[in-house]
């Protein structure tokens, strides 16, 4: 068959269901600049989810962080009422996560954590099942803004969800900045 453009509106199997291969092994598929995908290779959910005001974290306990506002929401994914990401689908996710804590003094630290389904040891990378998606850090002199962040990639399944849990030591409560605390995150395509 010669070379030329295939010009169709549909692509479909002769039976309405099946596999359509497009091109075969080595083969490169381009989709030009200005072509939108839409369906599978979405990257919703996306949303970042925001503090509208310091937000007071006691001392010592491990305190779950209420997100109250969102920029971005796609697919509504992230709930302001029970501050949790949950999966639409199992599919693989990138999550991340930055809060400040002010007033810390030298070796207080402040820690964040992710806990899926209300918990905080059940995640499983790299063969073990004990690990912790958390992030710890010292302040290094008196009265110190203290940033703790999480970056991540996940595999989640449908409606795990996904809180963001926070710890200091200092003795007293301490505010975490609205203006530098966020949560973030969305769906990974092509993996």
């Amino acid at each position: 068959m010669a070379n030329g453009t295939l010009k169709v509106q549909n692509i479909q199997t002769s039976s309405g269901s099946g596999t359509i291969t497009l091109g075969q092994s080595g083969e490169t598929i381009t989709a030009p600049t200005g072509v939108t995908v839409s369906g599978g290779l979405s990257n919703s959910p996306a949303f970042i989810a925001a503090l509208s005001s310091n937000f007071t974290l006691g001392s010592g306990t491990r305190t779950l962080i209420t997100f109250d506002a969102t920029g971005i929401n796609v697919g509504n994914s992230f709930n302001t009422s029970n501050n949790r990401f949950t999966a639409p689908e199992t599919a693989t996710y990138f999550l991340s996560t930055h809060l400040q804590c002010d007033d810390l003094d030298d070796t207080d630290f402040f820690e964040v954590l992710y806990y899926r389904n209300g918990l905080i040891d059940n995640f499983d990378f790299a063969g073990h099942s004990s690990r912790n998606y958390l992030t710890t850090t010292y302040a290094s002199g008196s009265n110190q803004n203290t940033s703790g962040a999480i970056s991540t990639i996940i595999n989640l399944q449908e409606d795990d969800y996904i809180q963001v849990y926070a710890r200091h030591n200092q003795g007293s409560n301490q505010v975490l900045s609205f203006e530098n605390s966020y949560f973030s995150g969305y769906k990974l395509i092509g993996v």
